[in-house]
């Protein structure tokens, strides 16, 4: 009788998950953020899940502080999360376009080193070579596109950093 109640409920909070995403993609973000408040609240096997696209919406509604408070409580509260390495490549991406660079900088690296195998080092690469770059930090910038055009050549990133290299010189 408990796993049936414990499946429905799970249930339950799989609807609002999928409840909050189509507000998501239909641009409802504060009424996304109530759905997925409803699993986080209810502590359910996918709240980091909810978690990381309630940072999203925050993000779409323009709170950059609500944003990365819940993108780094998915550290705080769900340790060895899946959606861990996404957070950490998203604070970086928010610091990037917030023009904070030393920060942008900061979670790159973290990301590199704490997730090596991720399919998205390309582009933190790229990303970090491009920052050294426009900050005239050329040496950095040249060892960074050089990592990247080494291990990711042929990619569309490796290609954006061969013009960039190209630009130094």
């Amino acid at each position: 009788l408990k796993a049936s109640a414990n499946t429905e409920v799970h249930q339950r909070m799989d609807t609002y998950n999928r409840l909050g995403d189509c507000s998501f993609i239909h641009a409802r973000y504060q009424e996304a953020i109530g759905y997925y408040n409803r699993v986080i609240n209810n502590h359910d096997k996918d709240a980091d899940y909810a978690t990381y696209q309630k940072a999203l919406s925050y993000g779409a509604l323009g709170n950059v502080s609500e944003k990365l408070n819940n993108l780094n409580y998915i550290f705080e509260r769900y340790t060895g999360s899946t959606y861990s390495s996404k957070a950490q490549l998203e604070i970086a991406k928010t610091y990037l376009a917030c023009d904070n660079n030393d920060m942008a900088l900061l979670y790159y690296k973290n990301f590199i080193t704490d997730y090596p195998k991720s399919a998205y080092i390309k582009e933190a690469l790229l990303d970090m070579g491009i920052i050294y770059y426009n900050e005239s930090r050329y040496d950095e910038a040249l060892a960074t596109f050089d990592r990247l055009l080494t291990h990711y050549s042929g990619t569309r990133e490796s290609r954006s950093a061969l013009s960039t290299v190209k630009d130094i010189y």
